[in-house]
């Protein structure tokens, strides 16, 4: 008999916080259409590939959001392995 009444008790609360929701909502501004938030996130037109500034300055962007890269900077061209 106590499930029974648990289980209704928690129907009613799902029914409540549903009702609740719906009414948050219907509350809210209307939103814009989606072209006008994508056309705000659409990167400006590169004159060129992108500066080795520019890259140092994206990967510490990433870095400082919490992405876990480690950057070292290097003196000289790379490299090459002898094959």
């Amino acid at each position: 008999m106590r499930g029974w009444m648990k289980r209704r008790h928690d129907d009613h609360d799902l029914a409540t916080y549903g009702a609740w929701r719906t009414e948050f909502f219907a509350r809210q501004d209307r939103l814009k259409p989606v072209s006008q938030y994508l056309a705000i996130d659409k990167p400006a037109k590169a004159d060129g590939p992108q500066t080795p500034a520019e890259r140092a300055m994206a990967f510490r962007a990433l870095q400082a959001a919490g992405a876990p890269i480690k950057i070292e900077v290097v003196d000289g061209p790379p490299r090459r392995r002898k094959e």
